[in-house]
């Protein structure tokens, strides 16, 4: 059994969503579909199914959605032909021709582009084959109202026309009768030639009805008026019924004779029958993917949760007819953290969660698109089973803590370490302090068979088994304690506080009651209780604080990187301009040199005193001499950029790196030790993180710059680590960011891909106008890390997403 209890689907509310599902089918045969809808463990089954609602999505938001499939249901019909000799009922051929022009208009809106792009749904639909000849012989004989058209046969022609032309005589005849009639004042006034028992007849006043010869077929109501056929048109009456005869002769010879054709196509007949069905329901299925916000997320054939904004379809329904909205739900099942324990205030959402996990999964598993975002990771579970509400039966003699018990049996003989199971208030039901023992001892037997699960409570013991038991973590319906306010959001990481006084207090309850109860509880379950309340007010103003210092610290970094920016700026219009002044003293001294060598010339055609010359020519050169020296003094008055923002310059040894040796990572500012070498590999420790990597990416650090830490155990930063794995996701969402935070996004995002090793990324950025991916490639290719990135296949998003490959 792959689910429990057995009326799982009405506990967890599948039931609604499947009748809403058929709301959206338009074919009888979409409906027979809904009602096949089941838990399925074949993960390419599902795969296929979510492929092909994410694909029907698609075209319905494309607007050039695919041909009607609103045929109706003639698999009966077919299914009779199959006899030799037999002919299909008139009546059927309006349908017959609807769903021969439906089925060949979904094939010929399968262009080889579209087939391209959505190749699940082109492979549903490749079997789809109608021989035109067929629908050609269709059309030629029967007309879009579904009657047999004159042309059909020529014997057929031939008898309609003959009808025609004796309905035109008897009806001449007819009208001179009933002309006489009224002169003579046999019949009533304003009278007129009608039908009985299908032939022509005239009204006659019942006083009068022996007067004209012919047969009596009826009376009226009162018994005033006779319905006479004159004896005039009885014998054409009569020859028209024999061609009626004939005709309908004719018309059974052309059906049988179009049977026997349609006979050849039957098998594929039935086989369109079954694709048009099956996509009405994918359409259903996607038409209410859309109502609800839902996609296709990402998936593995793994027992794995890793949700982001899941929303409980039922309820977001139920609120959007109200105009309220939905706080949505991340959560994450896998690895170490399998068990989740959910505390916190009543009506607080702890239930409304857990039933959003299990609802989702089973849809998710049933091929039905789930509400969460794209980027989600989902995965596959060989069983859910669920312990929600009360099960008390008065048949069966079973209390709501035996009806638990049951539940809690089914779950301690059949869960596996694929198993997904949901307990809403374990343990409840019996005396607390007995309750609460017996479910610390269910969690942990399931804890040890590896099985995933979501479990509410109220009791301090279970949510003191995080860090206790192996894969059981805690977390929190937060709850706003200044106004005393639930906020409908999970927090994992800590327990919850139920709030009770605290929520008492506010509905109004007597002073004295509550002083009372507190003096009967014990002090240690208070203290826990009001911890629970301190660490959360704590943990909120931490993550204001923490927000404010990485503002702040942004703020600075830009101011930094600006300051230096406009420092090296400086420096190159201080340079330019010194060079510039040399230029132009140079000249200067050029020109004064040949004015000098000119005077000289003209002194010694003057026969001057050699002394007097000299004197001359030294006091021009040591005027030039000091101009020259003056040049080459430089400007103090641009200061000089502080040495915390250069960046030192590589460390060059003439040697191979040693073990002991301080080293880093090349383009990374991270300083540790290299503690040992084996071949082309090294293991070097940052702060007693020890990290792997290729011996040809180090480079010796500069240990004027290094600081060493203070020493933390293995433990924290293993912890550190792990906590980063842990949070890492391979796809980063900048989807609806504003260019100035995609950078420090991606920033973040390949540094820890560095660290982690992780080799292989992918970047959604959406397709729209194509702004965000090409700030996002302009960036990579920035990065001397990154050694390749390209398109997603179009099947998993295309240019929506970047793949991204760092260097080895």
């Amino acid at each position: 059994m792959s689910t429990y209890p057995a009326n799982f689907e009405q506990k967890s509310g599948f039931d609604k969503i499947r009748e809403l599902v058929k709301k959206y089918c338009t074919s009888p045969l979409g409906l027979r579909f809904t009602e096949t809808i089941a838990f399925s463990t074949d993960f390419d089954a599902i795969y296929t199914a979510q492929l092909q609602s994410e694909e029907m999505r698609q075209i319905l938001i494309s607007g050039n959605p695919l041909p009607a499939t609103d045929i109706p249901d003639l698999s009966h019909e077919f299914s009779r032909l199959v006899t030799p000799g037999t002919w299909i009922e008139p009546e059927n051929l309006p349908d017959l021709r609807h769903t021969l022009s439906a089925m060949s208009e979904i094939g010929l809106w399968f262009t080889d582009e579209r087939i391209e792009t959505f190749k699940t749904l082109a492979q549903l639909v490749a079997p789809l084959t109608i021989d035109p000849l067929l629908i050609k012989e269709l059309v030629r004989i029967v007309d879009d109202k579904g009657n047999i058209n004159d042309n059909a046969s020529p014997e057929l022609a031939s008898i309609r026309k003959e009808i025609k032309q004796k309905e035109s005589s008897i009806f001449r005849k007819l009208e001179a009768t009933l002309a006489d009639a009224r002169k003579a004042g046999l019949t009533p006034e304003n009278s007129e030639p009608t039908l009985r028992n299908g032939r022509l007849v005239i009204p006659v006043l019942s006083a009068y009805k022996r007067q004209i010869k012919g047969f009596i077929h009826d009376e009226s109501a009162t018994g005033q008026t006779a319905y006479v056929e004159p004896e005039a048109i009885f014998e054409t009456n009569n020859q028209i019924r024999e061609l009626e005869s004939a005709e309908k002769r004719e018309i059974i010879k052309i059906l049988m004779i179009f049977s026997a054709k349609l006979r050849e196509h039957l098998s594929d007949l039935q086989a369109g029958l079954l694709i048009t069905g099956k996509l009405d329901f994918i359409k259903a299925k996607a038409r209410f993917g859309l109502k609800i916000g839902a996609v296709m997320p990402l998936m593995s054939n793994a027992p794995l949760i890793d949700w982001l904004d899941a929303i409980h379809p039922l309820l977001y329904l139920s609120h959007q007819a109200n105009y309220k909205s939905v706080v949505p739900l991340n959560i994450t099942l896998k690895d170490d953290q399998r068990i989740l324990v959910i505390s916190g205030p009543n009506a607080g959402g702890k239930s409304v969660a857990l039933k959003t996990v299990a609802l989702l999964q089973y849809m998710l598993q049933c091929g039905l698109p789930v509400s969460m975002r794209a980027t989600s990771e989902t995965g596959i579970f060989d069983k859910i089973v669920i312990d929600i509400g009360d099960e008390q039966s008065l048949e069966n003699d079973l209390s709501t803590y035996s009806s638990h018990l049951v539940a809690m049996r089914y779950f301690i003989e059949h869960t596996d370490n694929k198993t997904l199971f949901l307990s809403d208030e374990i343990g409840t039901g019996t005396e607390p302090r007995l309750g609460g023992a017996i479910a610390e001892a269910i969690i942990e037997h399931l804890a040890e068979k590896g099985a995933f699960g979501v479990i509410t409570t109220h009791y301090a013991n279970l949510k003191l088994l995080a860090g206790k038991v192996n894969g059981v973590f805690n977390g929190a319906m937060l709850f706003d304690a200044r106004n005393m306010a639930p906020l409908f959001r999970l927090q994992t990481g800590r327990p919850g506080s139920s709030f009770t006084f605290e929520i008492a207090k506010k509905t109004g309850f007597p002073e004295f009651i509550l002083e009372s109860a507190k003096n009967r509880t014990e002090t240690g379950e208070l203290s826990f209780e009001e911890q629970l309340l301190q660490l959360g007010l704590e943990k909120e103003e931490l993550n204001k604080k923490r927000k404010e210092i990485e503002v702040a610290d942004q703020l600075l970094a830009d101011t930094l990187a600006k300051y230096v920016k406009l420092h090296g700026e400086l420096e190159k219009s201080r340079s330019e301009l010194i060079k510039k002044a040399k230029r132009d003293a140079s000249d200067i001294l050029r020109n004064a040199n040949k004015l000098v060598e000119n005077t000289i010339a003209d002194i010694k055609e003057a026969q001057a005193e050699k002394e007097k010359t000299r004197l001359l020519r030294e006091k021009m050169q040591a005027d030039a001499l000091l101009l020259t020296e003056s040049d080459q003094g430089e400007d103090d008055d641009l200061p000089p950029i502080p040495e915390v923002l250069k960046k030192p310059a590589p460390v060059v040894k003439d040697r191979p790196l040693r073990v002991g040796d301080l080293v880093q990572i090349k383009e990374q500012d991270a300083i540790g030790e290299l503690v040992a070498i084996k071949g082309k590999s090294a293991t070097v420790s940052f702060d007693q993180v020890m990290l792997h990597t290729e011996l040809k990416k180090l480079v010796y650090a500069n240990t004027s710059e290094y600081k060493p830490k203070r020493r933390r155990s293995v433990t924290s930063h293993t912890t550190d680590l792990e906590k980063t794995l842990g949070n890492f996701q391979i796809t980063l969402d900048v989807r609806g960011k504003r260019a100035d935070e995609v950078i420090p996004s991606l920033l973040n995002y390949i540094d820890e891909a560095s660290l982690l090793h992780i080799r292989e990324l992918r970047v959604l950025h959406g397709k729209g106008n194509g702004v965000l991916r090409n700030i996002v490639r302009d960036y990579l290719k920035t990065r001397p890390e990154i050694a390749w990135f390209k398109d997603d296949n179009p099947d998993s998003g295309g240019a929506g997403i970047t793949l991204i490959g760092l260097k080895q």
